[in-house]
């Protein structure tokens, strides 16, 4: 398959979109490494941001997303999506702002047989006043998902402040502070209608 290293998109703003603002994709069996996404704002488009990985061999790796906002959008405002055996791997977002969108603040995804998503850390931002969850981490019939999360706030959103839900057979940790990931947690979580 094809191979992207090393991508950036920086201090950019993405508006109005009729799919993602930002969207970064490996598919049918490409491998993307290393892309970095900072001080960018995505908002008013029907997702945000998305990181995705579909398709067996299928492999976005190392990407990074800081100092970032994404808002108003019809669908979630962060999204990081492995399925039908794609796999993200250590995926790092910090610094940053999701709020007011029409469904989930962040969602952490893992759907389909042999799909992955590990190594994912989150830390030093603020989810808030979403139509559904703030955090909403997923895993269904997965090869593996794991995610560390700290000094995170999430909060006003209409439901959970954090949803996790591990419908899957394989291994699957979620540490907010404290767990097997070394998760400093700190994290902030109230005011949420849920």
């Amino acid at each position: 398959g094809s191979v992207i290293s090393g991508a950036r998109v920086e201090d950019s703003t993405t508006y109005g979109n009729t799919q993602h603002g930002i969207y970064l994709y490996a598919q049918n069996g490409g491998s993307m490494s290393g892309p970095e996404v900072s001080g960018v704002t995505a908002h008013h488009n029907i997702q945000g941001i998305r990181f995705e990985a579909t398709g067996a061999g299928s492999v976005l790796s190392g990407a990074s997303l800081r100092d970032s906002e994404s808002y108003g959008n019809v669908q979630s405002g962060l999204i990081l999506y492995a399925s039908g055996g794609g796999a993200i791997t250590a995926p790092d977002v910090s610094e940053v702002a999701v709020h007011n969108n029409s469904t989930q603040g962040i969602t952490l995804w893992a759907t389909g047989a042999g799909s992955v998503l590990s190594g994912a850390s989150l830390r030093d931002s603020a989810v808030s006043a979403n139509a559904n969850s703030g955090l909403y981490l997923v895993a269904n019939t997965v090869g593996a998902f794991d995610a560390k999360i700290e000094t995170v706030t999430s909060t006003g959103n209409t439901q959970n402040g954090v949803y996790v839900n591990d419908d899957a057979a394989a291994a699957y940790t979620v540490d907010l502070g404290g767990g097997a990931l070394g998760s400093a947690g700190t994290n902030r979580v109230y005011g949420n209608t849920l």
